[in-house]
């Protein structure tokens, strides 16, 4: 291998990007033409996009149709360096670079070495927390060309042991998703009763979230919105604000945004506590709820999320179960509105209707589901673990392909 020609891309291929009609224009989208974006490119072969574009939309652009089979990567944005090959004959949008190749130059071969070496190309990017690469960049890539019939042979090699990992990380994914479903299921048998087995409900009652909520005022409230509170008011530190992106599913995601005391002090009707449930109000998955931890400190709601204090029929972690479980989320469905963004509002979140057992029998729901979702959360962790693993694989085996030649590519 280290006595194969190596060539810069640009000396061998020509590149080219697209573009986007203007959005204002309804008359440029939607026709015949596949457009193809960055978020498309999956590391295989695109072969349908989300949008498409019109005759008119293709020629009032900078858009241009590459023929299938072209070799694409992406050049900027969080999907930077990801590569795609077409599948089909489709325009694409400006962050994507079609890479044309001469008869001598295998599309998987360049494929898999610009794959193995990804990270490299990344870091020549510039653009701090995003970088981005450009057409000047892949075209002085430089690239072992070996034999075309030693480029096939490569590639046979390559695709038989990522065939064989594909394998198990497609067991992986199956395991994943057994564990979501053997999660919704517990979630489910709590607040039927079921959990146990002894599918009793003797005594419980059916109540609206408003009924258990604290006697005391602002005892469910959303956050405040409009000029309230704004991202421009975000410092790097101070009181913490919470955030739709916070609100997990039963989980607490520890993502940082913070205002000033002075301002914290103007809005402390929305103050949030230890042990506080707040309740996502805005997105896909609805009612989704979370605990506030222990350690938060100071911290505010924002809007689109409710801070619930319970009351003394119903303990906290009990109703984050009862609102995370299927059965809630099936029976509130209908009440969701919004285009492209489901939404519930406050008075439909307070009007939520959830099976509430003794105290008692609460208590033993929650330490039984707690039981076993920490199981599940081991083997999910243990299965987030063997994914991270397979992608490090993946790269060995790439750059064990190319190992000889890899330090080769560079910028000229």
């Amino acid at each position: 291998m280290s006595s194969w020609p190596t060539k810069r891309i640009g000396d061998f291929a020509r590149t080219a990007s697209g573009g986007t009609p203007k959005r204002g224009n309804p008359a440029f989208f939607g026709g015949a033409i596949p457009w193809v974006k960055s978020g498309e490119l999956n590391d295989g072969v695109v072969f349908e996009t989300e949008e498409t574009i019109t005759s008119d939309g293709l020629s009032r652009s900078s858009a241009k149709v590459f023929p299938k089979g072209t070799l694409c990567i992406a050049l900027y944005g969080a999907t930077v360096g990801k590569l795609g090959v077409l599948g089909m004959d489709a325009a694409t949008n400006q962050a994507v670079c079609g890479i044309f190749l001469p008869p001598e130059v295998d599309t998987k071969y360049l494929f898999h070495f610009l794959a193995a070496n990804k990270q490299t190309l990344v870091n020549l990017g510039k653009g701090g927390a995003q970088p981005n690469i450009s057409q000047e960049i892949i075209r002085n890539v430089n690239v072992p060309i070996a034999p075309f019939d030693d480029q096939r042979r490569i590639v046979a090699e390559i695709e038989e042991r990522l065939s064989r990992l594909e394998a198990g990380v497609a067991a992986l994914k199956r395991a994943q998703a057994n564990l979501k479903r053997y999660r919704a299921s517990v979630l489910s048998a709590a607040i039927l009763g079921e959990l146990d087995g002894s599918g009793g409900t003797d005594g419980w009652t059916q109540s609206e979230i408003q009924a258990l909520a604290a006697k005391e005022p602002n005892s469910i409230t959303d956050g405040p919105f409009g000029s309230k509170l704004k991202t421009a008011h975000y410092t790097s530190t101070g009181p913490r604000v919470i955030r739709l992106q916070n609100i997990g599913d039963g989980v607490f995601v520890d993502e940082k945004a913070h205002i000033s005391e002075d301002h914290f002090a103007s809005l402390s009707k929305h103050r949030v506590f230890p042990g506080d449930l707040v309740i996502a109000g805005l997105g896909e998955t609805l009612p989704r709820a979370c605990l506030i931890p222990d350690d938060i400190g100071p911290a505010i709601v924002k809007a689109d999320c409710i801070r619930f204090k319970a009351g003394g029929s119903v303990l906290p972690k009990y109703l984050m179960y009862a609102l995370n479980a299927d059965k809630t989320r099936r029976a509130t469905k209908e009440r969701m509105h919004g285009v492209g963004r489901p939404r519930l509002n406050l008075g439909e979140i307070k009007s939520i209707i959830v099976p509430v057992p003794p105290l008692a029998r609460q208590r033993e729901i929650v330490e039984e589901v707690d039981r076993r979702l920490s199981v599940v959360e081991e083997l999910e962790t243990q299965v987030t673990a063997d994914f991270i693993h397979a992608e490090r694989l993946k790269q060995s085996i790439l750059q064990q392909a190319f190992s000889a030649t890899s330090s080769s590519m560079s910028h000229n």
